[in-house]
């Protein structure tokens, strides 16, 4: 029978089998299987190292985004600050100028008020001569007499309601 012809080189094939499993097993043993335990070992490691440094950039960068808010928040307020101290100081220039100018308007009403009441005088001089002018005129001309200019200036002078 054929299948028993194979039965005296089984335990050949066994033997070899052994052989190369023993081999084999060595050679992962003590070659194969520490260099991937290192692998893994450092790789674990570096996992590790990149974690810790990623915790550390990660309380870093709240720390800064605090500090920016603050100076952030600090700058705003001082800002504000400026900015009322602006308003104030234009709100103070403001009332200065106009301080200025109704003290400048004041001064040249002042002056319009003498100006007017010059020009008045002058005016009611300038009326009263010609008052008196237009009186010696018509009573020469309605009269025919010739008054000199005394009697007129008393005459106007009744008219104007002042007693000389």
């Amino acid at each position: 029978m054929p299948q028993f012809e194979q039965a005296d080189t089984f335990v050949s094939q066994l033997f070899w089998l052994a052989i190369t499993f023993g081999v084999l097993y060595l050679v992962l043993r003590y070659a194969i299987l520490p260099r991937i335990a290192d692998v893994l070992e450092s790789r674990q490691d570096r996992i590790a190292n990149d974690l810790e440094e990623a915790e550390k950039l990660k309380r870093e960068s709240e720390e800064a985004l605090k500090a920016y808010e603050e100076a952030l928040a600090t700058a705003r307020a001082r800002a504000q600050e400026m900015a009322a101290a602006a308003k104030a100081e234009a709100t103070k220039d403001s009332e200065r100028r106009s301080a200025e100018l109704e003290a400048k308007l004041a001064e040249d009403l002042k002056t319009a008020d003498a100006r007017i009441q010059d020009v008045r005088a002058e005016a009611v001089s300038g009326i009263r001569s010609v008052a008196q002018e237009t009186a010696q005129a018509i009573t020469s001309k309605l009269i025919g007499i010739e008054i000199d200019s005394g009697t007129a200036e008393k005459a106007v002078s009744g008219a104007f309601g002042e007693n000389r």
